[in-house]
């Protein structure tokens, strides 16, 4: 707290020496680097543990005194991974305004019911494909992300966004989740094209 800090600083301005004083903030610095460790203070080699109040009262391992540990709120979230016969996926840019203002993102619901309900009216059915998790302020969230497949290159009935390239992603801007989307899309893609070519190459 603000006025715990001023009335500690109040406290060591009082012990100061006029002479010198940058020599006895060292000597601190150095005690604390060497001896008075936070979890294992090395009371029985400090040279002022006779003036220690916590040493005399038995209780060094209570200082520093902890804060009060702080609770996050989990949520769960949701995006889809839906690409099309061209090896192109689907992308929405989010709103100039807000926490991914002009990012780009996969598909993404507040939960996995409300992703399923509207996929179903796509007529698509979406399979587990990846499971992230990452935070935000006060937020710790697991995005679970599903994959599904179609034919066209139509446009997602409600939903307002593009056809990206697999191959173009690496160049696209994404908030950090859904780049770990898109790293895996590339490298999968890397991969099985590495592998047609294997298929591909002659006998030795």
């Amino acid at each position: 707290l603000p006025t715990t800090l001023e009335k500690l600083w109040g406290l060591a301005a009082a012990l100061l020496p006029d002479k010198d004083p940058g020599d006895l903030n060292q000597a601190l610095m150095e005690l604390g680097a060497t001896v008075c460790f936070p979890s294992t203070p090395r009371c029985i080699r400090c040279p002022i543990r006779k003036y220690c109040e916590a040493h005399k009262k038995g209780k060094e391992l209570f200082y520093p005194v902890r804060s009060r540990e702080e609770r996050y709120e989990k949520l769960r979230t949701a995006a889809l991974v839906l690409v099309n016969d061209k090896d192109e996926v689907w992308l929405e840019k989010q709103p100039s305004r807000g926490r991914w203002g002009g990012l780009w993102m996969f598909p993404f619901w507040k939960n996995k019911k409300e992703m399923l309900a509207e996929v179903k009216l796509w007529q698509l059915t979406p399979v587990p494909y990846l499971s992230i998790a990452h935070a935000f302020t006060k937020y710790r969230i697991r995005l679970a992300v599903f994959r599904t497949s179609c034919k066209k290159s139509k446009k997602l009935k409600g939903r307002s966004g593009r056809w990206f390239p697999i191959a173009a992603l690496a160049q696209t801007a994404f908030p950090s989740p859904h780049k770990k989307i898109a790293l895996t899309l590339i490298d999968q893609e890397s991969f099985g094209k590495s592998s047609l070519l294997k298929k591909s190459l002659p006998k030795p």
